[in-house]
């Protein structure tokens, strides 16, 4: 991504402050962020593009041991795979878990909307607040 595709660096500021805010208040309900040494948990995304796809987002990953259960079945195409519609089971009911979690703690929240981020929230900002 070059320069010109980047947000301004005060929006870029702006929404790396309320990714920390995201954390703290995810943090103090209980859920560990990736920035705690695992690969498992709330992921708290910052994407600096100046495009649909840019913005903050939050997301759940699910642990290890899943991930490679759905691994064989993604790659054969089984997408009817038990692996896979218990991963789907789990990510539904952590993203509503995590949009009921965001929106008690004063935070605007949406579905992402990206092909590339399924069951992903997108985090909205109001920049005079931040």
């Amino acid at each position: 991504m070059s320069h010109l595709d980047r947000v301004d660096e005060a929006t870029f500021a702006a929404w790396n402050r309320l990714a920390v805010r995201l954390r703290e208040d995810l943090d103090a309900a209980g859920f560990a962020s990736l920035d705690h040494d695992s690969a498992t948990g709330v992921n708290v995304e910052v994407d600096p593009g100046n495009d649909p796809g840019g913005g903050v987002f939050v997301s759940w990953v699910v642990g290890p041991a899943l991930l490679e259960q759905i691994r064989q079945p993604v790659l054969s195409g089984d997408l009817q795979s038990p692996a896979i519609r218990h991963h789907r089971v789990i990510n539904e009911a952590m993203e509503q878990a995590l949009r009921v979690i965001l929106l008690s703690a004063g935070h605007r929240v949406e579905p992402a909307n990206d092909e590339y981020r399924p069951l992903t929230l997108r985090v909205i900002t109001d920049h005079e607040q931040l």
